[in-house]
């Protein structure tokens, strides 16, 4: 596929995701009457925005070079496992809440709508956006940075009610993690792995009905315990020096 194509079919796929997320955010106030009934759906229609990151990625990802990278990756029993240790931590903690439901028991729900909601968000920016730019040639910087830039307008809408050097400092920090990410992609070929690193992220600071019921010596626990694991699971894999070449994605 040419470069003229991959780079229509992103700005496609761009405009999408960030089109969905808008409507998403206007809508869903009207909408609230469907999902506030039940506390469990009013989870799992937090996951609408992710979704369309997911659909903008099957669209396009099938025509794709996509750097042979698969939800499980080289071993799927490691990526399994590095994705469920912060679910397991996050239920082993308990989660407090006003719903009277038992508090290892939320852990677990949010802790897998946590997973669930980032690995939709993965298929979009490592599974399709990463791989479709650096199927262009492109500088390895570059990408990072017009993926980190997308994925911080993604979530503009989302960050109206933070302060606005909340907001500008966002963006280098998806910057880099869209740096970090591609490394983890590029040594396990998993998504399932970049879905692990940045569902702690959203357990310890974003998700805050977690992040904001949960202690700091839990929050530490479940970061170092997490780490740890995910050190010793790395540590299996090819231990040859990482290289990141114009294009690693052919």
């Amino acid at each position: 596929m040419n470069n003229r194509k991959i780079t229509v079919q992103v700005i496609i796929f761009s405009v999408f995701v960030l089109l969905w997320s808008l409507l998403w955010t206007i809508y869903k106030t009207e909408l609230s009457e469907l999902y506030t009934q039940q506390w469990y759906f009013y989870y799992l229609f937090g996951l609408v925005p992710a979704i369309g990151l997911s659909l903008g990625a099957l669209v396009f990802r099938k025509n794709n070079i996509t750097g042979n990278f698969t939800l499980s990756g080289k071993n799927g029993v490691r990526s399994v496992t590095a994705a469920v240790i912060p679910v397991i931590l996050l239920t082993i903690v308990g989660v407090a809440n006003s719903y009277q439901v038992q508090e290892n028991i939320f852990g677990f729900y949010t802790g897998c709508i946590v997973l669930v909601y980032v690995l939709m968000e993965e298929y979009g920016w490592r599974g399709y956006l990463h791989p479709a730019l650096f199927s262009t040639g492109l500088n390895k910087w570059l990408v990072y940075v017009i993926t980190g830039s997308i994925w911080y307008l993604w979530h503009w809408f989302f960050l109206r009610s933070e302060s606005g050097s909340s907001k500008i400092a966002l963006l280098p920090l998806l910057i880099f993690a869209s740096a970090g990410l591609d490394i983890i992609l590029q040594k396990t070929k998993s998504i399932l792995w970049c879905g692990s690193f940045h569902s702690i992220v959203n357990i310890l600071f974003m998700y805050g009905v977690v992040s904001n019921a949960i202690s700091k010596l839990e929050k530490a626990i479940i970061l170092l315990v997490s780490i740890l694991i995910w050190t010793l699971l790395l540590k299996r894999y090819n231990a040859s020096k990482h290289k990141i070449t114009k294009d690693p994605y052919k």
